[in-house]
C-alpha cells in the first residue's frame, strides 16, 4: 500500500494509536545528507530519485482502526471522487462471478439464490446479465472450470469425488461429462496431462 510521503511526519503513527511500521520511503529528490539520517526520520529505508514521493506500509495496516475517523470527512472525499471519476460500477456479471467463488462447493449456486444474495429478482438478473450479453449458467460453467483447473493442478490434489463436491456437482458422473465438454478428456486425464 503506497500513501504520499507528506501524508508523513515522525511520530504520526503513535500519535493517532496506531503501530505501523512503514516498509519504505519513496522520495523524489536525491540523497542531500547520510542514508541513516533519512531511515531514522522516516523509521525505515529510503529510496531516492524516485518519479513521486511515497510511503509504502504493510497491507495490514489496511486493518487497523481510525481512532480518529470522521465520517463527515469521508463523505465529502467520496463526493470529490465521485465527481471527478463518476461512480463505480462493477459489471453484474463480474460480482456473480465473485458470488458464485465464494459460495461454491459450500452453498447454493443457483440462480435464486445467487439473485438473492444480490438482492434482486432472478428475472432482473437475468436480463441485466443478457443486457450485458452473459447468461448464468454460462458464468457458473466458467467458475466451475478455473475452479477445476485449479483443484487438479495443486501440488496434493483431493479425490476426484471430493473435487466434484467442491464444485458443487452432486455426482462425480456429472463433473465428468462438464470436464469432457471442456477439454475433451475426462479428469483422470486432466489431472494427468497437468502433471505431466
Amino acid at each position: 500500500m503506497r500513501v504520499g510521503a507528506g501524508y508523513h511526519h515522525p511520530g504520526a503513527a503513535p500519535a493517532r494509536g496506531r503501530n505501523v511500521a512503514p516498509v519504505v520511503a519513496l522520495l523524489p529528490h536525491r540523497r542531500h545528507g547520510p542514508a541513516a539520517s533519512y531511515s531514522r526520520a522516516y523509521g525505515c529505508d529510503c529510496r531516492f530519485e524516485n518519479s513521486n514521493a511515497a510511503i509504502r506500509l504493510p497491507a495490514s495496516s489496511l486493518q487497523c482502526p481510525l481512532p480518529d475517523h470522521d465520517p463527515m470527512l469521508l463523505d465529502m472525499a467520496r463526493a470529490y471522487l465521485v465527481q471527478k471519476f463518476g461512480e463505480p460500477r462493477l459489471m453484474l456479471s463480474d460480482r456473480l462471478r465473485a458470488l458464485v467463488r465464494r459460495f461454491i462447493g459450500v452453498g447454493d449456486i443457483g440462480q435464486i439464490a445467487i439473485a438473492d444474495a444480490l438482492s434482486i429478482h432472478p428475472r432482473t438478473l437475468q436480463r441485466r446479465l443478457r443486457n450485458e450479453g452473459q447468461n448464468f449458467e454460462a458464468l457458473v460453467d466458467q467458475v466451475r472450470r478455473e475452479r477445476l483447473l485449479a483443484l487438479l493442478e495443486h501440488p496434493e490434489p483431493p479425490r476426484l469425488s471430493q473435487v466434484a463436491l467442491m464444485l458443487g456437482y452432486s455426482q462425480q458422473a456429472a463433473m465428468t461429462r462438464s470436464c469432457r465438454r471442456w477439454f475433451g478428456c475426462s479428469p483422470t486425464e486432466l489431472r494427468r496431462r497437468r502433471v505431466a
